[in-house]
C-alpha cells in the first residue's frame, strides 16, 4: 500500500513539472498571430508571472482581457511590443484585433499570449486549449522547422477569442511552448 501512495505522489509530482494540463476545451476558437516585436521584460504583468521561473517548462506570458478598456490599456506597453508592424507574412497586433468591439467584449473574453523567438524565421500556432473551469491554459507549439533562419530576435502574440462562459470561473491562466518533432 505503502508503494502504491509512493508511486500515485511520483506521478502527481512529474504531473505538476510538465506544465498545464486539464481537459481540452472542445469550443472552436478565433485563434490569430500577430507580431509583436522583441521584448526584453517579457513578463510585463502576465497572469502567470509566478510560473516564468520553472525552468522544465517553458512557461509564456499570458493576459486577459474582458473590456475593450482592457485591451487598449494594453497598448501603453508600445514602447515594448511593436503593435503596429507586421513581419513578412505576419500580420499587426492592431490589424488582428481590429475587429474585436464593444459588442464582442459583452459576450467574449480575448486571450493573448506572447511568444518570444530567438529568430524571426519561426513561426508559432496554438497545439491546445485546456479548460477545466478553474485552469485555462494554452500550448503554444513552433509550426516549422526551417533548415536557415534569420539571427534577429522576434515574438509573435498569439490571440484566442473565448466565450465568457468558458472562462469566468477560471481563477489559473498559464501558457506555455511545445517543442516540435525534428
Amino acid at each position: 500500500m505503502k508503494k502504491l501512495i509512493a508511486l500515485v505522489l511520483v506521478l502527481i509530482c512529474m504531473l505538476s513539472v510538465i506544465g498545464c494540463g486539464g481537459t481540452p476545451a472542445i469550443e472552436a476558437f478565433d485563434i490569430t498571430v500577430s507580431y509583436a516585436g522583441w521584448a526584453e521584460n517579457v513578463l510585463l504583468g502576465g497572469l502567470n508571472a509566478d510560473k516564468m521561473s520553472q525552468n522544465r517548462t517553458q512557461h509564456l506570458p499570458i493576459y486577459k482581457f474582458d473590456t475593450l478598456n482592457d485591451l487598449e490599456q494594453f497598448r501603453q506597453f508600445g514602447d515594448k511590443f511593436a503593435f503596429d508592424g507586421g513581419y513578412d507574412e505576419i500580420p499587426s497586433f492592431n490589424d488582428s484585433v481590429a475587429k474585436y468591439d464593444k459588442a464582442f467584449f459583452d459576450e467574449n473574453t480575448l486571450i493573448v499570449v506572447y511568444v518570444p523567438s530567438n529568430s524571426g524565421s519561426y513561426r508559432y500556432g496554438v497545439n491546445n486549449v485546456y479548460c477545466d473551469g478553474k485552469s485555462f491554459c494554452v500550448h503554444v507549439q513552433q509550426i516549422n522547422n526551417p533548415k536557415m533562419h534569420t539571427d534577429d530576435m522576434a515574438g509573435w502574440f498569439i490571440t484566442i477569442a473565448v466565450p465568457d462562459s468558458m472562462v469566468e470561473t477560471c481563477t489559473e491562466f498559464d501558457a506555455d511552448l511545445n517543442n516540435i518533432e525534428n
